[in-house]
């Protein structure tokens, strides 16, 4: 198979290219509420779950059908949902991703972070056996800086309803993180116990290539780790988790697998093994802007490691 040509300039789509979740916001963007919501509803995989609440809740500022749709399905716990990711989204656009808060964003941050925990906690005790709510509130427990007992407190929650959940376990790899109150011996102990016990095929083996590159993020790169991705454990790593994420098909198949292989793609570019790359490029049926973006021009990265795997052979 070859890779598409790459464009002259990279279009990135949040939603994957998966046309069920554009239908999804065209309805919510039509007022199709009940249309939406029945359709949400049925949705039971659960990461497809945590990916379709997820697209139903990017939007810039609090659109006027949300609210309305939380008071009038009080016994549901989807619009919570919707409304606790909207609300997380909406703390970290007062925020930004930078390192530090952009100035005078921090209580904007942390009034819009408590709105999201109130409704995922109520959408968390409405549904016990969706494992949606605790992942969001992972999410909510790093950027309000809370104890690594209270995260590991909604750790267990989420594993308690879906114990292979791939979003909640990457929420939860991110809050171990150094910059996020963890460390780095803490972020590798829990990618490996997640992943020791992953079957083949498990988008959970993506974890142990999340944690390099996380720990890549604040590597002096320049200096003594210029050597990060060329060091034999590190090479050992990646090599054995795309080895067994590549030696079944799919647990079970979501539009997410493109996120896995981006993760993949970016590791062997960085070791420069072009040819692992090359099959991970080959897999994307379109560019994600993630884990790129945290280095650079996503777009300029994501176009130069592709035109070097494609003439790879």
């Amino acid at each position: 198979m070859e890779i598409p040509p790459t464009p002259s300039t990279l279009q990135f789509d949040d939603d994957l290219g998966d046309p069920a979740a554009h239908a999804l916001r065209d309805l919510l963007e039509e007022g199709r509420i009940p249309e939406a919501a029945a359709w949400l509803a049925a949705v039971r995989q659960w990461d497809a779950r945590a990916f379709y609440v997820d697209c139903a809740s990017r939007w810039s500022g609090r659109p006027a059908w949300l609210d309305p749709w939380v008071a009038s399905s009080s016994a549901s716990a989807l619009p919570l949902l919707v409304r606790g990711d909207h609300a997380i989204h909406w703390a970290w656009a007062a925020r930004g991703n930078a390192w530090e808060p952009a100035p005078g964003a921090e209580a904007t941050f942390e009034e819009r972070l408590l709105l999201a925990e109130s409704d995922l906690r109520h959408a968390a005790e409405l549904d016990p056996g969706d494992p949606t709510a605790p992942c969001l509130l992972i999410r909510v427990a790093r950027g309000r800086r809370l104890s690594l007992a209270e995260k590991f407190d909604t750790f267990q929650m989420l594993v308690a309803r879906d114990p292979r959940h791939r979003r909640g376990h990457a929420e939860m790899l991110r809050s171990l993180t150094e910059k996020w109150g963890g460390s780095h011996d803490l972020m590798f102990q829990f990618a490996r116990s997640a992943t020791d016990g992953a079957p083949a095929g498990s988008p959970l083996h993506t974890l142990i290539v999340e944690a390099h590159i996380e720990r890549w993020l604040v590597a002096d790169r320049e200096g003594p780790d210029a050597d990060y991705w060329h060091r034999p454990a590190v090479v050992e790593d990646v090599s054995e988790a795309a080895a067994a994420y590549l030696a079944a098909p799919p647990v079970e198949a979501t539009p997410l697998d493109i996120i896995d292989r981006s993760h993949f793609a970016f590791a062997f570019s960085a070791m420069g093994e072009w040819v692992a790359a090359r099959r991970h490029f080959q897999a994307m049926s379109l560019p994600y802007r993630w884990p790129w973006a945290m280095f650079g021009d996503p777009a300029e990265l994501i176009t130069q490691a592709r035109s070097r795997a494609l003439s790879s052979g």
